[in-house]
C-alpha cells in the first residue's frame, strides 16, 4: 500500500502563513516530523504538492520523500482556505490502494497491516454536536447545492462524521465516488463560499460527506483508533509527546491543539533532539536567531548519556559561560523523554535525586502564584500554581533525595491529617513532580550517577 501526503500552498509563496499553527515555524516542525517518522518505518512515502510546496519541502528543508508529484497548482484557481481540497484532489489520483496521512500527524509504529487490507480506512468516527451544527447551519444559507447524502445530515437525521487523519483504503471505486462528489459539491457552490467561511466548509465536504455516503451505500469503514469522539471532544492526549513512544504511538495535533504554546515547545524540542539537520533548515528558512545550529548539536550529541552528564555537571557548577540560550537548549534536550526515566525509578523504588534546571520564576500576580518558564527568544510559558505546590517548591529548592523529599513532606500536614492517608499525599505529589519535569523544571537522575559526577565534581574543585 502507498504511504503518502499532500501539501497545498495555493500559489502563494508567502512563508509567514501559519496553517493554523501559533506561527509558521511549528508547521514547518511539523512537516519535518510528520515526513520522517513516516519514513522511519516505510521505504517510500509518496508527497503530492505546487510548485510553492514543492520550493519549502524540498529544495529548502529536503524533506525524505520517496517520490514528488508537482500536480496541486490546478486548485490554484480555489481559495486557499479550502484547504481539504488538496487531500481530495490527492485521493482522486489513485487507481491502487493508499493510505493519504496529513501532515500534522506522527507515528511511532507502522500501522497495523490488517487495517491497511481494509476497504475504506480513516482514524476515528465522529459525533457532531452543536459545535459543527453552527458552523453548518452558517453555511448551508449561502449553498447554491446540496449533495443528496448531505440531507440527511441537513435535516438532523444524522450527526456523524470521520475524522480523516489518515484515509484511504483498497475500495478505490468508492473513494473515486466520493472524491468526484465532493468536487462537484465545492465546484458548484464555489462562488457562493466566499460569502461564508469556506475554512469551516472543509469538515463538511470532507469527512460529514464521506459518512454520509458511506451510510447510504452500506460501506464498512475501518478506524485506527476504535473510538466515537465528539467534534470538540478530541483531549490533550493526542498531543502528549512526554508518552511517546512506548505508551503512545500515534499522534494528531489536530484543531485548537495546534494553538497551544506547550505543545509546539513540545514539538520544537523533538524536532531539535531527534532531527538537528532538519531543525537546522527551518533556522535558514525563517532567519530564526539565536541559531541554536551554532552550538554544534548533532543527533548522535543529543542522543548520547555523555551528553546527559555534561548537563548534570552544568547544573552542579551552575555555569554561567554558556549563553542563556544555550543553557535553555540544553535543559530541553536533556529534559526531552524524562518522564519515562522518572517512572521508572519510581516503579523500581530507585533511590535518585531531583535537581532543579533553573530558568524558572515563581511570581505572584493578582493574588496567585504563577510558574513563568524562560523559553529561547525571551518566550516564557506560564503555569498557575496550586497550594500543594508550594510544598514540592520548597523542598526542592536545591539538589533533594527522594527519599528525603517523601519524609520532609509529610511534616506539611496537620497533625489531624490520616495516617492512612499519607501514601495518597505522597502520590500526589509525585504526579505533580512528574508534570513539572514534564515542563523541564527539575532533573531526575539516578543516585549512584549523582554520586559519581558530584563526586568527580569534588576532586576536580580540590
Amino acid at each position: 500500500m502507498k504511504i503518502v501526503q499532500s501539501f497545498w500552498m495555493g500559489n502563494n509563496s508567502d512563508m509567514k502563513k501559519t496553517f493554523g499553527w501559533l506561527s509558521n515555524k511549528y508547521h514547518y516542525l511539523s512537516w519535518i516530523l510528520s515526513a520522517n517518522q513516516l519514513r522511519h518505518f516505510y521505504d517510500e512515502v509518496e508527497l503530492f504538492t505546487d510548485k510553492c510546496g514543492y520550493e519549502i519541502l524540498i529544495n529548502k528543508l529536503q524533506l525524505p520523500y520517496t517520490k514528488v508529484h508537482v500536480v496541486l497548482d490546478e486548485l490554484n484557481s480555489y481559495d486557499v482556505n479550502l484547504w481539504a481540497l488538496a487531500k481530495i484532489k490527492t485521493y482522486s489520483l489513485f487507481n491502487e490502494s493508499f493510505l493519504h496521512v496529513d501532515g500534522d500527524v506522527f507515528i511511532w509504529k507502522a500501522f497495523d497491516k490488517n487495517l491497511l487490507s481494509k476497504d475504506l480506512i480513516t482514524q476515528n468516527i465522529e459525533t457532531t454536536t452543536e459545535y459543527y451544527r453552527e458552523m453548518w447551519n452558517n453555511i448551508y444559507q449561502h449553498l447554491n447545492y446540496l449533495p443528496y447524502p448531505m440531507e440527511s445530515y441537513h435535516k438532523e437525521l444524522s450527526n456523524k462524521s470521520y475524522n480523516m487523519g489518515i484515509f484511504g483504503g483498497n475500495d478505490i471505486e468508492f473513494i473515486r465516488k466520493y472524491t468526484a462528489e465532493s468536487f462537484h459539491f465545492v465546484e458548484t457552490n464555489n462562488e457562493s463560499a466566499v460569502k461564508t467561511n469556506m475554512y469551516n466548509f472543509n469538515m463538511f465536504f470532507e469527512q460529514v460527506l464521506f459518512y454520509e455516503m458511506t451510510k447510504l451505500e452500506n460501506k464498512k469503514v475501518s478506524c485506527l483508533i476504535n473510538k466515537d469522539i465528539k467534534d470538540n471532544g478530541y483531549d490533550n492526549d493526542f498531543a502528549n509527546f512526554d508518552e511517546v513512544p512506548n505508551y503512545r504511538t500515534y499522534l494528531h495535533i489536530l484543531g485548537y491543539l495546534k494553538r497551544i504554546q506547550l505543545v509546539c515547545i513540545k514539538l520544537e524540542i523533538y524536532v531539535q533532539k531527534y532531527y538537528p539537520e532538519y531543525y537546522e533548515r527551518v533556522e535558514n528558512l525563517l532567519d530564526i536567531t539565536p541559531k541554536l545550529s551554532t552550538f554544534g548539536y548533532t543527533y548522535s550529541k543529543n542522543n548520547n548519556i555523555e551528553y546527559e552528564k555534561s548537563y548534570i555537571k552544568q547544573l552542579l557548577n551552575k555555569d554561567e559561560n554558556k549563553s542563556k540560550a544555550e543553557q535553555i537548549f540544553s535543559r530541553n534536550i536533556t529534559m526531552e523523554g524524562k518522564i519515562e526515566v522518572f517512572n521508572n525509578l519510581l516503579k523500581n523504588d530507585n533511590d535518585f535525586i531531583l535537581i532543579p534546571t533553573g530558568n524558572f520564576n515563581i511570581k505572584e500576580e493578582k493574588g496567585l502564584n504563577i510558574l513563568e518558564i524562560i523559553q529561547i527568544e525571551n518566550k516564557s510559558i506560564i503555569i498557575p500554581l496550586f497550594h500543594i505546590d508550594e510544598v514540592i517548591f520548597n523542598e526542592l529548592d536545591g539538589n533533594k533525595d527522594n527519599k528525603d523529599f517523601e519524609r520532609n513532606a509529610i511534616q506539611y500536614l496537620q497533625e489531624d491529617f490520616p495516617v492512612n492517608e499519607h501514601i495518597n499525599y505522597i502520590a500526589t505529589l509525585w504526579k505533580r513532580v512528574s508534570y513539572f519535569i514534564s515542563l523541564g523544571i527539575f532533573l531526575p537522575v539516578n543516585k549512584k550517577l549523582y554520586q559519581k559526577i558530584n563526586k568527580n565534581k569534588d576532586k576536580a574543585d580540590a
